[in-house]
């Protein structure tokens, strides 16, 4: 073979084989972490009637709160719901408050057609709906994470920043939760966590070049906090939760402008508001005025002042654009018009702006940045650890 014909043959297999291994969950699955675990509690179903369950391979079913084996075998495929005195599992009725599903290394459990790794308990409340809490070691919950906060084909450097804050803030949370049914959810207001089903080799990839490395402040982890753009500026913690560490402190931010979520802007209807504001115990005629009451240091709005035909309101506007939708208004970075059917808003940035900047670290990476460098710019002061160097942070 010619040389250039062997080396075009050569980028096409190489090419090829990226292309199949961020697509492949096989692959995916193949990198995975090795090393010791550290297990924290996901809760990944919550207030639902019923689940569908598969189980692929050998497992064990227990009773949550006597351990009693309920079930063995290989292979299960059953509806669980909440019966009128216990969980029903499948045709199976069970007189206890819940039931832990255990596999064999090679097995999979699969929840409403998503996969997931470890153990899974399934607990009936006294709301007759179901808890589901994915007991999980903290590396293969973050392969389970990445793939929902970044894109898999982001520079890796990236990818290594998302992944120690997604660590330190999963770690911390474990901290204060200890005595709660779960650590973290699986929503936007937690960590998004798909399970094995999300996993991708590169994310995977940048799991494993971080393994058990957290930051900490002060010789203690902190809620790493993060979000997908910060509009030229992060905001400071103390704004929005009582958290006043100088490492959660907003900077200017000058990484971000490559971001699709830079600037938005957006209508929302009038009804939509009221009816918003109304579900939340305000009264609220008819709104008349809608103004920014104040602006803190990074250009954000601190409060709204909404005047209607049956008084004024004054509103944190984080607290409004929550109750509204996030999707909707991205942030608090906005100046909105009052029109006759609608507000029209112009803004800057997703989400919060607190920590790092997701967008802001793909610039960074972009420019050279490595993923320690990253983290320092967004938290200031921080210091990267590994949990098995010191016993304390891997209970």
């Amino acid at each position: 073979m010619p040389n250039k014909i062997r080396k075009y043959f050569l980028i096409t297999i190489s090419l090829l084989f990226i292309v199949i291994a961020n697509s492949s969950p096989v692959l995916a699955m193949a990198q995975s972490p090795r090393g010791p675990k550290k297990y924290i509690r996901v809760a990944v179903v919550q207030k639902k009637d019923a689940v569908d369950l598969q189980l692929k391979g050998r497992y064990r079913i227990y009773s949550l709160n006597s351990e009693n084996l309920i079930k063995e075998g290989k292979n299960l495929r059953a509806k669980v719901k909440v019966g009128k005195n216990g969980i029903e599992l499948g045709e199976k009725r069970l007189d206890i408050v819940g039931i832990r599903i255990e596999t064999a290394s090679d097995a999979a459990i699969i929840i409403n057609k998503r996969k997931f790794r470890g153990v899974m308990d399934i607990i009936g409340k006294p709301s007759e709906t179901l808890l589901l809490v994915n007991h999980v070691d903290i590396e293969e919950y973050l392969c389970g994470v990445l793939y929902h906060e970044v894109s898999h084909l982001w520079p890796l450097e990236a990818l290594k920043a998302q992944a120690i804050a997604s660590r330190t803030f999963a770690l911390y949370q474990h901290q204060v939760n200890k005595d709660k049914e779960y650590d973290l959810t699986n929503t936007t207001y937690s960590q998004v966590y798909g399970g094995a089903t999300s996993e991708k080799y590169r994310t995977n990839k940048a799991v494993i070049k971080t393994y058990g490395q957290v930051m900490t402040y002060n010789g203690k982890m902190f809620p790493a906090y993060f979000h997908a753009c910060c509009g030229s500026h992060t905001e400071d913690a103390d704004k929005l939760w009582k958290t006043n560490l100088l490492v959660l402190k907003g900077r200017p931010c000058a990484y971000c402008a490559c971001s699709p979520h830079f600037n938005w802007s957006r209508k929302v209807s009038i009804w939509l508001v009221r009816k918003k504001l109304l579900e939340n115990g305000y009264k609220c005629g008819k709104i008349t005025s809608f103004e920014p009451a104040a602006y803190d240091a990074s250009g954000r709005i601190t409060n709204i002042i909404i005047k209607t035909t049956q008084g004024t309101l004054e509103i944190s506007s984080n607290k409004f654009r929550i109750m509204i939708s996030p999707t909707l208004i991205k942030s608090t970075n906005f100046t909105v018009r009052l029109y006759d059917e609608f507000l029209y808003f112009e803004g800057r940035g997703w989400g919060h702006g607190v920590g790092l900047c997701q967008w802001g670290a793909y610039g960074m990476s972009r420019e050279g940045f490595k993923a320690d460098e990253i983290l320092d710019f967004y938290y200031p002061e921080n210091n990267i650890m590994d949990i098995w160097d010191n016993g304390t942070y891997a209970q």
